[in-house]
């Protein structure tokens, strides 16, 4: 029988994002194991990480694609761990925010293994091949993004904030009106916590 194999650049690449995935699946449970936590408890203090200033269960649950039902267990014994602090939302008295504590911000970054990893292994990458990497990361999560597949991505270039090519020839050719601010290829963000959802016709 002939065994056929998907060959071309496109697959290759997405069979390379599978290994990388298997990877932060094994070292996720493995950072789990030794914080005496779940796989999915050491998602929620990492993603409570990139908003300081908290988040609604609801959008947890958009930014996980997990139901708020399987969401609510596990944020219940991260509260009872005093590493989740759970308070009102002042303008919806109704709505709840999820927020870490500082002993939640001491756990998740315990649990920042995966990046380390990563980070080490880029080290004989040169800035451009990064910068470049970090480009088309950035255009394959807008696109997926676009297809409905993922509901949360606080990217620059999905930010009214952000202007693109302002700066021709310039070194910073990008620009953050937030921050007011020239931004280099490598200057972007794949999760801003300054991120406001872009106005359809904004450039």
């Amino acid at each position: 029988m002939k065994i056929t194999y998907p060959f071309s650049l496109e697959a290759q690449i997405a069979v390379g994002f599978e290994r990388l995935q298997t990877l932060y699946r094994s070292l996720l449970q493995q950072q789990a194991t030794e914080l005496n936590l779940t796989a999915l408890q050491i998602q929620i203090l990492s993603t409570l990480h990139t908003y300081p200033q908290g988040i609604s269960i609801n959008s947890l649950s958009h930014h996980l694609r997990l139901t708020h039902a399987t969401l609510s267990d596990a944020v219940s014994v991260l509260v009872r761990k005093k590493l989740v602090n759970k308070r009102l939302f002042p303008q919806d008295r109704r709505a709840v925010v999820l927020q870490l504590t500082p002993k939640g911000v001491q756990k998740s970054g315990a649990a920042s293994h995966w990046i380390q990893i990563i980070s080490e292994s880029m080290s004989s990458m040169s800035l451009d091949q990064k910068s470049n990497l970090l480009r088309a990361l950035l255009q394959i999560i807008d696109q997926l993004k676009s297809f409905g597949m993922i509901e949360v991505a606080r990217m620059c270039i999905r930010c009214s904030h952000f202007r693109a090519n302002v700066h021709p020839g310039s070194d910073a050719p990008h620009h953050c009106s937030f921050m007011d601010k020239p931004l280099r290829e490598n200057n972007l963000k794949t999760d801003c916590p300054l991120f406001a959802e872009k106005i359809l016709g904004n450039s």
